[in-house]
């Protein structure tokens, strides 16, 4: 099985501003550090076109100007705390304690965004479709795992989609916290598909559509 060589992360936010980045044998550290506080990202490389981060952050704010990828998705579930992020379009949305946000980041332009309560621990996964696509298809044929189409159904109105803290989620992610170091490769691997798949039965009654509002908050 091939796993990852190129950097999702990087490619998906092109000119983020790290403070920092650590290199180890199995994870890639990313620090960040700013007047709110400071934060860290351990993430892991699974397979070609899909990574997997560790998210600790205990600051007011991570924003940075970034501009929309195309091709790129990101998947993120809040542990603890909270995180708040508004589109351009003054499109506001809440990530609370088990939630799941899945955002397009070829539509997503990002105003700003903040971390309440000055503590968000969560993870997120950062899919290249077109690279992950093949990964899958060579890997987990039988899933019939079409990442265009969950993209194209679950962004269908927007950049940014957000499911409530459910049991099926919190069942599936929840082991990633808590997965031994020594198969939390496979493992994550395994788990990544099966959010997939569960995520490719999720109708909209399911999900919760972001707020909107006429002027800037």
């Amino acid at each position: 099985m091939e796993l990852n060589k190129n950097n999702v992360i990087e490619n998906s936010y092109d000119k983020l501003f790290f403070t920092e980045k650590k290199q180890t044998k199995d994870i890639q550290i990313y620090c960040l550090n700013n007047d709110t506080g400071t934060g860290e990202m351990r993430c892991y490389n699974l397979l070609e076109g899909i990574q997997l981060s560790y998210n600790t952050l205990n600051m007011q704010t991570t924003y940075q100007k970034i501009e929309p990828k195309e091709g790129m998705l990101q998947i993120d579930h809040c542990l603890e705390g909270c995180y708040e992020f508004i589109l351009e379009n003054n499109e506001h949305a809440f990530l609370g304690r088990g939630d799941l946000s899945i955002v397009d980041l070829g539509k997503a332009s990002f105003k700003n965004s903040c971390i309440p309560m000055k503590k968000y621990v969560g993870l997120s996964l950062f899919i290249d479709i077109n690279v992950a696509q093949k990964s899958i298809d060579k890997y987990f044929p039988y899933g019939n795992i079409d990442l265009h189409r969950l993209r194209d159904r679950l962004c269908k109105n927007g950049a940014a989609l957000i499911i409530r803290s459910r049991e099926g989620i919190n069942h599936i992610i929840n082991e990633l916290y808590e997965v031994d170091e020594r198969v939390k490769l496979p493992y994550s691997i395994i788990k990544t598909i099966e959010l997939l798949l569960f995520l490719s039965l999720i109708e909209p009654k399911d999900t919760a559509q972001l707020s909107s509002f006429s002027e800037p908050v």
